[in-house]
């Protein structure tokens, strides 16, 4: 099996970036400022008095209230923040896939966008397992961790993509990575060095690297199958 090329891909990622990324930058915006309703929602009353309180006089009453407060925010928001914020993000990664793929001119986005409610539980199934493997992986050593990691990761796209189950789309990543496994960690490393730049570029430049990030993944995946396809033509014939 070829090998992916990893310098073709981000100019690939870029191209589409260059094109979308205005859309890109409203729908991460907008996406952003759910999850700042959200914690707003569950903001405790009182909460911001007792923050400047804290702050201001660093009483030990008000740190332990403050304290008691975030606890109880954090324990209130998190699992409807986690589902609401996973399906946007899920709508964004289907999206961007769609345009990747050429079944969309433009990137969409809705809650949970084209998502069924069969695919998104098992992208969550998918994610539990994935994160038990890779985790049980890091406990031996950590490299063992990373070679799983981005021998599974391209799970979601195939659940999105070709509608099957989480253990059926982890073992179609591990069939369709095999010998990209080493090509997929050098795109990982370089899209964190992007992002970093970005970072560096007072923060600003992440707007844009991010969205880098999401078609480089995408692109990724639509060259492994290509691959993986003419590698079961030329099986077949």
């Amino acid at each position: 099996m070829n090998t992916i090329d990893v310098s073709e891909i981000i100019s690939e990622a870029w191209n589409f970036t260059k094109k979308h990324w205005l859309k890109m930058l409203l729908v991460n915006i907008f996406i952003a400022i759910v999850n700042f309703v959200i914690s707003m929602l569950f903001m405790p009353s009182g909460f911001w008095s007792c923050y400047i309180e804290a702050i201001t006089t660093q009483s030990a009453r008000a740190l332990a209230q403050l304290q008691a407060m975030a606890q109880s925010m954090h324990l209130y928001s998190n699992y409807i923040e986690y589902v609401i914020i996973s399906m946007l993000e899920l709508g964004v990664v289907n999206a961007v896939l769609l345009v990747v793929l050429g079944k969309s001119d433009t990137v969409k986005l809705r809650l949970g966008y084209n998502i069924s409610l069969l695919n998104f539980f098992n992208i969550l199934l998918g994610s539990i397992i994935f994160l038990i493997i890779v985790s049980i992986g890091t406990i031996f050593c950590v490299l063992p961790g990373i070679y799983l990691a981005c021998r599974l990761m391209m799970y979601k796209y195939i659940i999105l993509n070709e509608n099957v189950n989480a253990i059926d789309a982890l073992q179609r990543s591990w069939q369709i990575t095999e010998d990209n496994g080493l090509k997929i960690f050098l795109l990982w490393v370089l899209l964190i060095l992007i992002n970093i730049l970005g970072l560096i570029l007072c923060c600003v430049g992440m707007f844009i690297t991010y969205i880098i990030t999401y078609f480089a993944i995408a692109i990724c995946y639509k060259k492994l199958t290509e691959q993986d396809q003419v590698a079961t033509t030329i099986i077949n014939d």
